[in-house]
């Protein structure tokens, strides 16, 4: 008899799904939320696969796999699938605005910022595999993890479907902001209400932290606005500038909805 063949490796999604079985359920979830589901799971699984994950499974013996196919190449694709649907919905939603002001709206739009904010109303944490020892990623990292992740879902729906299936799934998960009066989302409202706050009232705005929320990897901030030691709004925001953004905003509307002269 000759020598026994070495019989090749699982498909890779199969290993995975053994290495990660109790938190398969999650992803159902996700999907549901998404409003699409995943024919092929590999591109799933890969949207949501970190690079670490690959060399802490080598360490410990895991998987026969040299390197998991991990998000980043999803991300490069995801980004342009972004871009292309945010753009068109612009077009159309504002036709006589200059290319200008469509540029500002498109960069707030797909912003990290604004990405992770999406990120997380798919609550995307729950389903990012990164390695234990990586962990700390999860909070220093955090808004450009979960941005990158979600650009990341996005790529693997248009590998698996198409332009147009991809686009629709991009203009659901963004539809809160889209909601937004996106005529002045672009504003820096601190500005303007230092502006605003000393043709009123001769002082500058100054801003205080009011709370923390929620866990280190998770942190919700509340800041409050205030002018000579009265105190005009508060805001929160997943750091502690979308926080005082929300709070300079929130307090220009209430000296406007006041009738104050400008």
């Amino acid at each position: 008899m000759g020598p026994t063949r070495k019989q090749p490796p699982p498909p890779w999604g199969t290993a995975f799904e053994t290495a990660f079985a109790t938190q398969l359920p999650l992803l159902d979830t996700l999907q549901t939320r998404l409003g699409y589901r995943f024919r092929q799971k590999e591109g799933l699984y890969q949207s949501l696969l970190h690079k670490s994950v690959s060399h802490h499974f080598r360490q410990k013996g895991l998987l026969q796999y040299p390197d998991l196919p991990h998000y980043e190449r999803l991300e490069f694709l995801g980004d342009s699938v972004v871009n292309l649907s945010i753009s068109s919905y612009l077009w159309k939603r504002f036709p006589t605005a200059s290319e200008g002001k469509l540029s500002q709206l498109r960069s707030y739009l797909v912003s990290q910022d604004s990405l992770a904010q999406i990120a997380r109303s798919l609550e995307l944490s729950t389903c990012i595999w990164v390695a234990p020892a990586e962990a700390r990623l999860m909070t220093q990292e955090k808004e450009s993890i979960l941005a990158d992740v979600y650009e990341a879902l996005m790529g693997a729906i248009y590998l698996e479907s198409d332009f147009p299936t991809a686009s629709a799934a991009v203009l659901r998960s963004f539809d809160f902001l889209l909601q937004d009066n996106l005529e002045y989302v672009h504003e820096d409202f601190k500005t303007l209400l230092q502006e605003y706050a000393q043709k009123k009232f001769g002082h500058t705005p100054y801003y205080i932290q009011k709370e923390e929320f929620g866990p280190d990897h998770e942190k919700l901030f509340s800041m409050a606005v205030a002018v000579d030691s009265q105190e005009l709004a508060l805001g929160k925001g997943y750091s502690k500038k979308k926080a005082s953004q929300e709070a300079a905003k929130a307090a220009l509307e209430s000296l406007k909805k006041e009738g104050a002269p400008s």
